[in-house]
């Protein structure tokens, strides 16, 4: 059937997922929808002709990556995890991003006063403790 490994298969439909997800994202953008993100951007559609072209695109995509999982035998349904560990993973990432507001790193930038430095201080903290809470419900799902 395939002389890939189970992990090597599983990282391909990880792949796979990610790419699907991304696939939607273009077409989103390709259709003028803007993200929920606040600092998202307005986009100004595709011409229809091109909009199109672009579903058609994505359908063959999607047509071709299932095609090749059901080569390798690979079922799309499997019940996974990755899920809330993509999430916790990329909570991390943010909470990086948010500590690097913390005056000892912003002092790169410049100077700071007392003030300034305690205003960056709360505003890392204020993002954490939220981000603490998106890692703790995710990390849930896969304690158990």
């Amino acid at each position: 059937m395939t002389a890939l490994h189970e992990i090597h298969k599983k990282q391909l439909l990880r792949t796979f997922r990610h790419l699907d997800q991304m696939v939607s994202k273009i077409e989103r953008i390709a259709d003028g929808r803007r993200s929920a993100a606040t600092f998202s951007r307005g986009c100004k559609p595709l011409e229809p002709d091109k909009r199109e072209a672009v579903r058609e695109c994505a359908a063959r995509l999607r047509d071709t990556m299932r095609r090749i999982l059901s080569e390798k035998g690979i079922r799309i349904d499997t019940p996974s995890v990755e899920v809330s560990r993509s999430i916790h993973a990329l909570v991390t990432f943010l909470d990086i991003a948010a500590e690097e507001l913390r005056p000892k790193h912003m002092r790169r930038y410049g100077s700071l006063t007392e003030e300034a430095a305690a205003e960056l201080d709360a505003v890392a903290t204020e993002i954490q403790q939220l981000l603490k809470q998106m890692a703790s419900i995710s990390r849930k799902d896969w304690d158990s």
